[in-house]
Formats: C-alpha cells, sequence, structure tokens
C-alpha cells in the first residue's frame, strides 16, 4: 500500500509503483483528484475508484467521465468499499480468454465447446473472416 498525502505525490507513486489500483479523493491538495485523472488516463488503465464527500450527480458523473472505475461517497462501510474493490478488480484483472462465451453478431465462441455454434440464422456462404 502506498499512501501520499497530495495529488501530485499520488500522481509521482502511481508512475513510480504501478499499483494494481488506486483509492483516490476528489479534494487533495496541490492536485485534484480530477486532474490526477486526466494525466494518468493518458498513460494507464488502472482502476481507480474515487472516495469522496461530494454528492452532487454532476460530480459523480465528472469523475466516472474522466475515467475512474467506481465513485464511493463518504462516509462508506468497510464492507461495502471491500466489496468495490473485489469487483473492480474482478472486471479490470479479467482477460479475453476468461471469458465463457465471446459474442460477435450472431457468431458464439464458446471456451467449452468446439467448434463455434452459430447463435441465430445459419450463416451466409461463403462466411469470410
Amino acid at each position: 500500500m502506498i499512501i501520499a498525502a497530495n495529488g501530485r505525490e499520488a500522481l509521482y507513486a502511481a508512475r513510480a509503483e504501478k499499483p494494481d489500483l488506486i483509492l483516490l479523493d476528489i479534494m487533495m491538495p496541490e492536485m485534484s483528484g480530477y486532474d490526477f485523472i486526466k494525466a494518468y488516463r493518458k498513460e494507464s488503465e488502472t482502476p481507480i475508484i474515487l472516495l469522496t464527500a461530494k454528492l452532487d450527480e454532476t460530480d459523480k458523473v465528472l469523475g466516472l467521465e474522466l475515467g475512474a472505475d467506481d465513485y464511493v461517497t463518504k462516509p462508506f462501510g468497510m464492507k461495502e468499499l471491500t466489496a468495490r474493490i473485489h469487483a473492480v478488480l474482478r472486471r479490470a484483472l479479467r482477460t479475453p480468454l476468461e471469458l465463457d462465451t465471446l459474442k460477435i453478431g450472431s457468431i458464439s465462441l464458446d471456451k467449452d465447446s468446439a467448434p463455434s455454434r452459430w447463435m441465430t440464422n445459419p450463416p451466409p456462404s461463403p462466411l469470410r473472416i
């Protein structure tokens, strides 16, 4: 775990340490959480959960649109925060090979069965990929 006293320190630490997840306050000195996300999203897709006292819907939408993966308002319970961390990491660390079924149009590729199955209509002949 890495703790930063302000936004600039947090950005430096995130760049140097490359964490699996970032818990970030919006109202940090020297660099806001929003500015952190703007800068860090240019170079990393590390999951970010915003922890903040800002309750306004506009703040939530802005944080999510800038690239936060979740938004938790204070006060929050540790069970809820832990569940949200697990959910974000589960999504972030999931690779395409871990998906049970990949669906593209009418084609379904199921990792447990081969060959692929046609979901609705038969394919046009000939099939070109």
